[in-house]
């Protein structure tokens, strides 16, 4: 999923915490009379929706919004194929290749969506094309527009805030005459320090004010002159209660909620509802602290508010605790209420405490989750067709597949059992594998398994029965045996290091010939490596020179002769260390590796640190280029730290001194090898019998998923959706209609399985 979708769901999430916070609240403050409590209760919804949502909880409606969305797609695209009169022919192959040097683009949709039309996004004829980019970017442009109104707010506060700073530092000067009054004030308060006390010529509110460093109350100069000292002893109190109570802190977590969700008319009304019920609390506590009688108090405040009336003044910055103008009459009312009323102890004063502090710590646990759509992970089924961006640039097709909706699960079933499994812990020699690198199935069913361990071929039938072993010529055959594939002909290709060539045998086991690849023009002790080999029998070779992070790609004919070259692409990343005579070479921890695979007549080749594979012809010119969304993640130190200790040797506390000595050297040295920025965006790719392409997703740590999952593309590179294959030690091939496995049990006895796979459920299910 991407993070702008996360986003979104986010801010769908706080939205509706918010909402139902507030109504609790809201329906709590009218049965609650102390103003304490219910400040407490609206100060909790503004933090429970600044509380970062790091737990996604799967109960929204599926799909709504992505099926709208994609609807209206699909009516726009329609539309502008009607003006352009261009029909869709999805079978027919890449569009015309415009001129040298002109690029063309073409907007498409992916073979698995439903039928649209496909038009040349040159031809929009007016407001058509900017619906449709309006359509595909709505969810990238809400998250930017919320983005960009919370950069807004926080810029223009900051501005207020500066120029508020320069005028106190203009115009605001010491009261000592306030000062004295303050300070008996606020020992009564139980204040620590009681904050200097300010008075200015400019236009503003009594107020407490902070911006970082010491707190500071500024009376303005025509509150001085007018009301007498009584009333500056109640108009003083009514701050040093704000300081009392820091609710200096409290103009910050409404900054940041503000600023964050600006665009939420529930965190305004309930910062609003919390400044009430801030002053009603200020005006209790002050009531005790100035030694007024309520009625004195209750006269001192109807005085300050028509002063405000008589001179308004502008709204106060962001960061200031200021008087309150009470323009609405109901709020004087209530402040007043609040003031004349008798206090009296509760006898249920205690429980409603407790009550209180649940209620909080279960709103802002609230906080912590955020909604998606139900029944949606990495393995559910897919809310919207996935679509594709195919553009055309003089003949090469760049297929931009958008990053998968999170689910996109094809429907295709792969059995809960095997149906073949070849292996056992003890009996007969040749059914105990050990070391079983490859294998392949033939026709009739026959499986062709490379047994590493005795460097041999094991061959058997399609219920699981031993047959034959097979060899190479000479009595050195199959030193160091690497992998077997299927050759033209249900013939077998064979092959070990690359300097002993590739063997071929018959489909009854005879042995027929051996080459090797040619290697003109490179040192004896450098060889190309045979990967896989092509229905035609071509065989796709590789090499990679020493101290060199690249590798050169090529393709070779069945006598080993060069056909084609596909220049040189980025290889294993790592650092040399120069120890005396002896050279230690490391890889990049969470370093990138090569792949290549063949893909019907083509030659796709990638690296895994970028989710984009390039397609080439068979003369060695490129087709075509295909690439999947992904979010790249940064490996942690303690990402680094778990590999380094899965690399080391594990020792045992009886051991010698030496060898944890050594392995500690060891340690040294994976520490100073460079780590990759990012990790890996996929592990490994395969092709099927068929021609899709399938691509193995990276595991991350701490993932520990069951089972392997793929990405599967048609054999144009759009992208079909996941499948996921059982928990399996490796994947050696993949048929029509079956995947051959390698399995390792907890007791290390091998065993290779073939698992059923049906496709008969379709592409996939776009519900």
């Amino acid at each position: 999923m991407e993070m702008t979708d996360i986003l979104l769901q986010i801010g769908a999430t706080k939205l509706a915490l918010a909402i139902a916070l507030a109504g609790t609240v809201w329906g709590v403050q009218r049965c609650v009379k102390r103003p304490a409590t219910v400040h407490a209760l609206w100060l909790m919804v503004l933090v429970a929706v600044l509380v970062p949502a790091v737990v996604p909880l799967r109960i929204l409606p599926e799909g709504a919004e992505e099926e709208a969305v994609a609807q209206s797609e699909v009516a726009v695209q329609s539309e502008v194929v009607a003006q352009s009169e261009v029909v869709a022919q999805p079978a027919a192959g890449p569009p015309p290749v415009p001129p040298e040097g002109v690029a063309e683009e073409v907007v498409v949709q992916s073979e698995v969506a439903p039928p649209v039309g496909v038009a040349d996004i040159g031809v929009s004829g007016g407001g058509i094309a900017s619906g449709a980019w309006l359509t595909r970017n709505a969810k990238p442009l809400v998250a930017l527009f919320w983005l960009l109104g919370s950069a807004g707010y926080l810029a223009s506060t900051v501005v207020r805030t500066v120029r508020f700073q320069r005028t106190l530092a203009r115009a605001a000067r010491p009261a000592p005459q306030l000062q004295r009054l303050a300070t008996g004030i606020g020992d009564t308060l139980g204040l620590q320090r009681v904050p200097r006390v300010y008075t200015t010529g400019a236009r503003v509110r009594p107020l407490v004010w902070w911006a970082g460093g010491r707190v500071r109350v500024l009376i303005p100069a025509l509150f001085v002159a007018e009301l007498d000292e009584t009333e500056l002893r109640a108009v003083l109190a009514h701050e040093l209660a704000h300081v009392r109570r820091r609710d200096y802190l409290v103009r910050m977590v409404e900054l940041l909620a503000c600023s964050a969700y600006w665009w939420n008319p529930v965190v305004w009304w309930s910062k609003r509802r919390m400044r009430a019920a801030e002053e009603s609390s200020c005006d209790i506590l002050a009531v005790a602290a100035s030694r007024l009688t309520r009625d004195r108090y209750a006269g001192s405040l109807l005085r300050v508010v028509e002063i405000m009336s008589a001179a308004p003044v502008p709204r106060a910055p962001a960061l200031a605790s200021a008087a309150e103008s009470c323009r609405d009459s109901r709020r004087l009312e209530q402040r007043l209420r609040t003031v004349l009323a008798t206090a009296s102890p509760s006898p249920t004063a205690g429980r409603l405490r407790a009550a209180s502090a649940t209620a909080l710590a279960f709103g802002l646990s609230l906080g912590l989750v955020y909604c998606t759509p139900s029944g949606r992970s990495a393995l559910a089924e897919p809310q919207v067709p996935i679509a594709a961006m195919v553009k055309d640039s003089a003949g090469i097709r760049i297929i931009e597949n958008a990053s998968p909706p999170e689910g996109s699960r094809l429907n295709w079933r792969i059995g809960p059992e095997p149906t073949l499994s070849i292996g056992q812990v003890a009996g007969e020699g040749a059914y105990l594998l050990h070391d079983a690198i490859d294998a392949t199935r033939l026709s009739k069913g026959r499986i062709v398994v490379a047994e590493q361990s005795t460097q041999a071929l094991r061959v058997f039938d399609a219920q699981g029965a031993f047959l034959a072993t097979w060899g190479g010529a000479g009595a050195d055959a199959f030193a160091e045996l690497r992998e077997v594939t299927r050759w033209p002909g249900d013939s077998i290709a064979a092959w070990t290091t690359p300097h002993r060539g590739i063997s071929v045998f018959a489909s009854d086991g005879s042995f027929g010939r051996t080459f090797n690849l040619e290697n003109r023009g490179n040192p004896e002790w450098m060889y190309f490596k045979p990967v896989s080999v092509a229905g035609n029998g071509s065989v796709l070779a590789v090499m990679r020179a020493p101290d060199v992070d690249t590798v050169v790609v090529q393709l070779r004919d069945g006598e080993g002769s060069t056909t084609a070259s596909f220049g040189t692409h980025p290889s294993t990343e790592g650092r040399r260390f120069v120890e005396g005579e002896r050279r230690r070479w490391f890889p990049t921890i969470f370093g990138r590796e090569p792949v290549y695979a063949t893909w019907g007549d083509l030659v796709v080749i990638g690296s895994t640190d970028r989710y984009e594979l390039k397609a080439f012809r068979a003369d060695g010119t490129l087709d075509r280029i295909v690439r999947r969304g992904h979010v790249p993640r940064a490996p942690t130190r303690a990402d680094v730290a778990a590999y380094i200790d899965r690399a080391l040797p594990q020792l045992r506390p009886d051991m010698p001194r030496a060898a944890f000595e050594n392995q500690q050297r060891w340690r040294r040295r994976y520490e100073a090898v460079p780590v990759a920025e990012h990790f890996p965006v996929f592990e490994s790719i395969m092709t099927d019998a068929i021609d899709h392409l399938w691509v193995e997703e990276y595991e991350f740590p701490g993932e520990e998923r069951p089972v392997k999952l793929w990405t599967v593309f048609d054999p144009a590179g759009h992208m079909l959706g996941f499948v996921e294959t059982p928990e399996v030690s490796g994947v050696y091939e993949i048929g029509e209609d079956y995947i051959l496995t390698r399995v390792r049990d907890e007791q290390g006895v091998e065993y290779v399985k073939l698992w059923p796979l049906d496709r008969s459920g379709g592409i996939a299910d776009h519900r």
